[in-house]
């Protein structure tokens, strides 16, 4: 699978869309999906109304263990929604100075990869890290 990319960090260091559109291909495609479903309200896309998990939404809330299990599972299903992903583990870890990164485990036909992403709590950006295989 391949596809353009449009995750990248500006000149301060902020997440922002890649000027150059960069090919990506491979897991890292799948990544920026699922990142794109974490921003994206649910129901915003009318041709596919169970897309979309805004985590930028949930940032403000209290980190309980009740809204981190609801955070955890809005997650995993939208991996499981996204094309070739058969399995999904997340974790949330609250930072310190606000906001959550999120460890995303996902098992496809090849097996199991993970990312990360951080949600920041003052801009509500989410930031996708380096794909490990």
């Amino acid at each position: 699978m391949t596809d353009i990319s449009t995750y990248a960090l500006n000149d301060e260091g902020q997440p922002d869309l890649d000027p150059t559109f960069s090919p990506i291909s491979g897991r890292r495609v799948t990544a920026e999906h699922i990142a794109r479903r974490l921003e994206t309200d649910l129901g915003a896309i009318e041709e596919d109304p169970h897309y979309g998990y805004n985590l930028a939404r949930q940032v403000s809330r209290r980190l309980d263990g009740a809204a981190l299990f609801e955070i955890r599972s809005g997650i995993i299903g939208q991996c499981l929604l996204e094309e070739g992903v058969v399995g999904a583990d997340v974790t949330l870890t609250p930072l310190g100075a606000g906001g959550f990164r999120v460890g995303i485990a996902l098992t496809d036909e090849d097996g199991t990869f993970s990312f990360d992403l951080e949600i920041d709590q003052v801009t509500g950006a989410v930031m996708l890290g380096e794909v490990s295989e």
